[in-house]
């Protein structure tokens, strides 16, 4: 299922659900893990410790996928939990392994999102373009050289 709308934002214009891969491979891990930690209270008896580490890997297992699930507005994206009103941003760069980092002016708000994400799903490209551009012609935006080639933004308004 892919993320709903921030509060007081529109309806998305793109989504992505959870990737079925992400699904089997996060249950098949924790029906593992929990089978294993079963096997080893059974023999070593954790007592309580082992009911808690149980219960850690149930939580992961609903966790960790919301982070591989994206939504887009008009004026936001959205990965998993994290999102940013993308019509004011104050950096776009490209880090790392090849992931778009959005922060907007409530610095505690930002999103990463692989750029493998943006070429597999153009729609979501589609709707985060219109919205980087324009915070990027309000001035203030940070931007490296690549998330400016990726935007196809100009030279001169870099800050």
């Amino acid at each position: 299922m892919a993320p709903k709308p921030p509060s007081g934002h529109g309806t998305a214009m793109a989504t992505r659900g959870i990737p079925t891969r992400v699904i089997v491979a996060v249950v098949a891990g924790a029906l593992t893990t929990a089978v294993l930690l079963v096997l080893i209270n059974l023999a070593v008896d954790l007592g309580a410790l082992g009911s808690a580490l149980i219960g850690a890997v149930g939580a992961l297992a609903v966790i960790v996928p919301r982070n591989f699930s994206y939504a887009a507005g008009t004026d936001w994206i959205r990965r998993g939990p994290a999102w940013v009103v993308t019509t004011e941003l104050t950096e776009a760069t490209v880090a790392g392994e090849r992931t778009l980092r959005l922060r907007n002016r409530s610095a505690r708000r930002k999103v990463t999102v692989p750029l493998g994400v943006l070429a597999d799903h153009p729609e979501l490209y589609d709707a985060l373009a219109p919205a980087v551009r324009h915070s990027h012609a309000q001035g203030g935006l940070h931007t490296d050289a690549e998330a400016r080639a990726l935007f196809r933004l100009p030279e001169a308004q870099t800050t």
